[in-house]
C-alpha cells in the first residue's frame, strides 16, 4: 500500500475474519458449495469493478497457494485459472508478475497430502506464523493488456504470465 494505495487481493474467506485485511481484500469461497455460489459472484463483480475503476486487484491464479505436487516432485502452484487473462482482456489492466519467496510449512504440505481441504483448514496458521517475519518478494516488469491481446488463446496467455512469474523465482536476490 506505499507504492499503490488502491491495492486489494482476491483471496480466501477465510482471513475474511482477521480485521486488519476486511479494506484490503476481496474474499472469495473456494469450496463450492451452495452458499459460495453468490459469495463469489458478488466477489467477481467487486473484483472487476475494482480493475475497471483502475484500482490494483492483487490475485492467486491458482487459487490456492503453491504446494507438493506429486508428478513433479516439487512444491509448485497447480494450474492456473484463466480468469485472470478474461479480465485483463476486459479491463485493458497491466499484469504485474509477483513473486513470493517463503514457503509453508512440513506440516502445511503433508496435511495437504491427505486432503486438499485439510491444507486450506492450515492456512490461517501458517498465515499467522508469518508474523515479524520478513518475506521476500519479488516484482517483475509490467506486462501491458497488449501483450496479453496478442496471444490470442487464453490458456497460452495464462502459461506466458505464469513463466513471467516463475522466472521472478530463479532471479539473483
Amino acid at each position: 500500500t506505499r507504492a499503490r494505495p488502491d491495492v486489494k487481493v482476491l483471496t480466501n474467506f477465510l482471513l475474511a475474519d482477521i480485521p486488519e485485511l476486511q479494506q484490503h481484500c476481496i474474499f472469495v469461497d473456494p469450496f463450492q458449495t451452495g452458499r459460495s455460489v453468490e459469495l463469489n459472484r458478488r466477489a467477481l463483480r467487486e473484483a472487476l469493478s475494482w480493475l475497471r475503476q483502475g484500482g490494483m486487484l492483487a490475485m492467486f491464479p491458482a487459487g490456492e497457494v503453491s504446494h507438493w505436487q506429486m508428478p513433479a516432485r516439487q512444491i509448485a502452484d497447480p494450474e492456473w485459472n484463466n480468469a485472470a487473462v478474461r479480465w485483463l482482456r476486459m479491463t485493458a489492466a497491466t499484469a504485474l508478475p509477483v513473486y513470493f519467496c517463503g514457503h509453508n510449512g512440513v506440516g502445511f504440505q503433508l496435511a495437504g497430502m491427505l486432503h486438499p481441504r485439510l491444507r486450506t483448514a492450515f492456512l490461517l496458521q501458517e498465515f499467522l506464523q508469518q508474523e515479524g517475519k520478513a518475506v521476500e518478494v519479488r516484482v517483475g516488469s509490467g506486462i501491458p493488456a497488449s501483450v496479453v491481446e496478442a496471444i490470442g488463446d487464453d490458456r497460452e496467455a495464462m502459461k506466458y504470465l505464469r513463466w513471467r512469474t516463475y522466472l521472478l523465482g530463479r532471479r539473483k536476490p
